[in-house]
């Protein structure tokens, strides 16, 4: 580039011409060069997490925890017990799931008989898992179905003690939406899996809720390479509708984040693929610990 008054070179760092001092005018200076280096190693801009939403809703079901509490009157009273959905199951349900998912625990090193006393024994306690070893080894890909009555059974069973909900019945409907019913320990849910969300619940909010509540939702339900993803039709938390407005897509996508704890706690698992068939099965594919060793730190 020259100076239009006298036609010396110029160079990009000139804002006068070195040769007769004419001043150069904005259109006269040469734009820097593009620094294509510089411009890769540009940072991507993280998702930016909707961390007040996510707050929201959970103080949202907080709220109607807190209806539902006012109904029945006292934290821990239920005057029903959760939305039956006709699935029952039997000992030898449970055994065929877990026979398919070739899983095997070792619970303090007791054995099946030991076990099924020591869950009874316990059977209106809640164990924390964090006063226990968790070991996961010998992880292999597994596909199977389960019945919903061996679903069912997998989900009261493997670890009633420590989950966070009791009384659960699944089952596929003809259209392939799913149904799930159960009784969710409030108090326990939000110390283990929700202790992050917990502390930002105004504590005029948390002393309202209800030690336990039932909850019953319907919709369609998958889960591909870990993400859950749903299209909930109904969620009830007690007797209270969560209400349509809160069912839009970004909603929904919060709530698939914070129900995906409930599964990516155990270290290494994978869930590949899990849905339904055309006969009302549950099918999984996904890479899952063969063994379990539990024992307790104290």
């Amino acid at each position: 580039m020259n100076c239009k008054n006298c036609g010396a070179p110029l160079t990009n760092q000139d804002r006068f011409c070195q040769n007769c001092g004419a001043p150069l005018n904005a259109q006269q200076q040469m734009p820097p060069a593009f620094n294509n280096q510089q411009y890769a190693q540009m940072p991507v801009q993280p998702k930016k997490k909707r961390t007040g939403l996510k707050v929201f809703l959970v103080l949202l079901l907080i709220a109607a925890l807190g209806v539902a509490a006012f109904i029945v009157f006292k934290p821990n009273i239920k005057l029903f017990g959760p939305k039956n959905l006709g699935v029952k199951y039997t000992q030898a349900d449970y055994q065929n799931a877990l026979a398919k998912t070739g899983i095997d625990i070792n619970f303090n090193g007791m054995s099946q008989q030991q076990l099924e006393a020591f869950k009874d024994d316990n059977k209106n306690q809640d164990l924390k898992i964090s006063d226990y070893n968790w070991e996961f080894s010998d992880y292999e890909q597994r596909n199977f179905t389960l019945t919903p009555s061996e679903a069912t059974a997998l989900l009261n069973e493997i670890a009633p003690d420590f989950f966070w909900f009791e009384d659960i019945q699944v089952k596929v409907n003809p259209d392939g939406t799913m149904e799930g019913s159960s009784t969710l320990n409030v108090d326990k849910i939000l110390d283990e899996l929700f202790y992050d969300l917990k502390d930002q619940i105004p504590s005029e909010l948390s002393s309202l809720l209800p030690g336990t509540v039932n909850i019953y939702s319907q919709g369609t339900v998958s889960i591909t390479n870990n993400q859950l993803s749903g299209n909930p039709e109904v969620f009830k938390i007690g007797p209270v509708n969560l209400p349509e407005q809160y069912m839009n897509d970004e909603s929904i996508e919060v709530m698939e984040d914070i129900f995906s704890r409930i599964y990516t706690i155990i270290p290494g698992l994978e869930i590949y693929s899990l849905g339904s068939d055309a006969n009302g099965n549950f099918t999984f594919d996904g890479l899952i610990p063969q063994t379990v060793n539990v024992t307790p730190k104290y």
